[in-house]
């Protein structure tokens, strides 16, 4: 009787011990539940240096926090240079109630383990760089009162299961790239709390459009089926354009189909594109019939310079700055499409002398009932100007026209009218030299002019007749040497000429 009180002492005695080494050293497998975690994490610096098995009672290490001395309740790293992925193991501290991380490095997804703290009540992710989305398990956290997801790179939907949660109070998952319609779920919180969220709308936020809703819907075929017509529609528009286009380009053609240049009467296919008379300091020259009239104001008298035989002439200035003299010649019946006059005028758009006035260009219009022949521009006008006095600038011109210029002027005109009967083939009777159709460049030289092409133009062309007949005769009858026409008739004018220039 007497070892039953005893045996009970020495029971009670091995309980009380029991129970005093407990509280002194926490449950081994929660120390190596923080050790695996601590492999996990790469920690800078000083942070987790104390966390090793050399020291077990792991409640006094840093950032543990520990219920009744040997449960773990709390784990707070913030702020200590973590990087790398949440450790999944944190999910078996069951009994943990507060768990930040925050201000870290940690990256990769956000593990759904952490689920499995059912009595955890404050969660801080924040200011880290996590990716992935938030785990819909999140929501079995019943007891969860702060969620703080902020400043990562989440993306996608929010869980609906989270705002579900009746203790949350605080939560954030501002400055993400997070996505998609919040719901009335997520009302309770303030737009605040999803700041950064470009593409969030719903809940506090704005309402989500109802066509972007609607374009995330379809399907992939509807998206190939609307790209094609949009495709088709551009296309046909594109034809429309281009079908207008050539139709108006047709049309003005056609309205300036009146307006013509006489070209090359070579047979090769490519003959209509080059230009009778082209500027022989450059073969690319070519002179338009609007460009003319702009630099005229359509042949206005204040850019007459004087008159020929043939027609009357205007200084104009091109918009390339050249000067040049026009004559406008009347229209003379069919005689202006013949092909011998365009072979004619060919060949006398092929003399060059240095005391003929260059031609440089012929252009026709039928609607406007004349032609226009262009010359190069002579600076001092012409011979008759300096020897008949007018008020004014022609008085002190004829007293600097000394004898020397004026031997040089005959002698000029002399070997043009040479060149005109011996050097052309045909020759070329003028029959309107005259002081008035002799013109003088800058530097007082001679070059005779107007040939009378549009008023009297006559072919005799024929390869059995005589040299004299073989010829082109230009000029106003109205200025020929009485008699019958020869060489020798034709250099009648001259000597009156040489005449007024000795007076």
């Amino acid at each position: 009787m007497e070892l039953l009180p005893l045996l009970q002492q020495f029971v009670l005695l091995f309980l009380l011990l029991c129970c005093s080494f407990s509280s002194v050293f926490p449950r081994s497998h929660e120390l190596g539940i923080l050790l695996e975690v601590k492999e996990s994490l790469i920690a800078g610096g000083e942070s987790l240096s104390d966390w090793n098995r050399s020291n077990p009672n792991f409640c006094k290490w840093s950032g543990v926090t520990c219920r009744s001395g040997r449960v773990v309740s709390g784990l707070n790293l913030s702020d200590s240079s973590l990087t790398g992925s949440i450790p999944p193991a944190l999910g078996r501290l069951q009994n943990l109630l507060h768990l930040d991380l925050s201000s870290n490095a940690l990256t990769g997804p956000i593990p759904t383990t952490l689920a499995n703290l059912s009595v955890l009540i404050i969660l801080d992710l924040s200011y880290n760089n996590l990716t992935g989305s938030i785990p819909p398990s999140i929501g079995k956290l019943s007891t969860l009162e702060a969620l703080d997801l902020s400043h990562n790179q989440l993306q996608g939907r929010v869980p609906p299961q989270v705002g579900e949660i009746r203790s949350l109070g605080y939560f954030n998952v501002s400055f993400n790239r997070l996505e998609g319609d919040l719901g009335d779920r997520f009302q309770r919180w303030k737009a605040d709390s999803f700041l950064g969220n470009s593409k969030l709308c719903g809940g506090p936020l704005d309402q989500c459009r109802r066509s972007a809703n609607k374009h995330s819907s379809l399907s992939e075929a509807a998206i190939v089926v609307l790209s094609a017509i949009t495709t088709l529609a551009a296309l046909a528009l594109l034809g429309l354009g281009l079908t207008f286009f050539c139709k108006r380009r047709r049309e003005y053609l056609r309205a300036r189909s009146d307006v013509s240049c006489i070209y090359s009467s070579s047979k090769s296919s490519h003959a209509h594109r080059r230009p009778l008379f082209l500027n022989p300091g450059s073969m690319k020259r070519e002179f338009r019939w609007d460009d003319i009239m702009e630099a005229t104001n359509h042949l206005g008298d204040e850019f007459v310079i004087g008159s020929g035989g043939s027609g009357t002439i205007y200084r104009a200035e091109l918009r390339n700055g050249d000067t040049v003299a026009v004559k406008k010649v009347p229209w003379k019946d069919e005689l202006m499409f013949n092909k011998s006059f365009a072979r004619e005028v060919k060949t006398l758009g092929r003399i060059r002398h240095r005391h003929l006035v260059k031609l440089m260009g012929y252009c026709c219009n039928r609607g406007a009932g004349f032609n226009l022949l262009i010359y190069d521009y002579m600076e001092n006008g012409s011979l008759w100007d300096w020897l008949h006095r007018q008020p004014g600038v022609n008085n002190k011109r004829k007293q600097c026209l000394d004898w020397e210029v004026r031997m040089q002027i005959a002698l000029g005109l002399v070997r043009g009218v040479e060149y005109l009967h011996h050097d052309c083939v045909p020759i070329i009777l003028h029959r309107d030299i005259k002081s008035s159709n002799v013109l003088l460049d800058s530097d007082m030289e001679a070059h005779l002019g107007d040939f009378g092409l549009a008023k009297s133009v006559v072919e005799f062309y024929d390869t059995t007749s005589t040299t004299e007949s073989n010829s082109l005769f230009a000029g106003s009858y109205g200025y020929i040497a009485p008699g019958s026409l020869t060489l020798l008739s034709s250099l009648f004018p001259n000597f009156w000429v040489f005449f007024q220039l000795s007076v």
